[in-house]
């Protein structure tokens, strides 16, 4: 097996640790009062926003265990989460004009680095795999 390169275990911690976070903020939302002006906004109730929040943060946890472990589906379930975060993103939070577009951006570069990242050469080694395949190659 490959060594894992520097990137994807940052990338990899990155992934759990941040779904540490994303669990807390889905299960305490209902306390910030920042977080329910803006549900309020998107017409999205508390329930589904601690419901998504908790099953992405899962999600996310994953994958990140997926790439320190060099398991190839864990950077499609990157990529899936990425497509979906941005569409979930797109589709509730477009009243709030200004934060929205910032958010969007710092999301969608974080993505595009964690994505290159991920899908690069080195990684391909890590993982055993080529870009798309789901299992390690024997």
């Amino acid at each position: 097996m490959a060594e894992r390169p520097r990137s994807l275990t940052i990338v990899g911690w990155w992934l759990l640790i941040s779904s540490v976070f994303g669990i807390y903020a889905a299960l305490t939302a209902g306390s910030n009062p920042y977080v329910m002006d803006a549900l309020a906004k998107s017409g999205m109730s508390l329930t589904a926003y601690r419901s998504i929040g908790t099953v992405t943060s899962v999600l996310v946890a994953l994958s990140g265990y997926g790439v320190l472990i060099g398991q190839p589906w864990s950077r499609l379930l990157y990529l899936f989460h990425s497509i979906l975060g941005m569409v979930m993103v797109v589709l509730t939070a477009p009243s709030m004009a200004g934060l929205f577009i910032a958010e969007l951006l710092v999301m969608g570069l974080f993505q595009v680095v964690f994505l290159y990242l991920l899908f690069r050469p080195a990684a391909d080694r890590w993982f055993a795999a080529d870009w798309l395949q789901l299992q390690r190659s024997v």
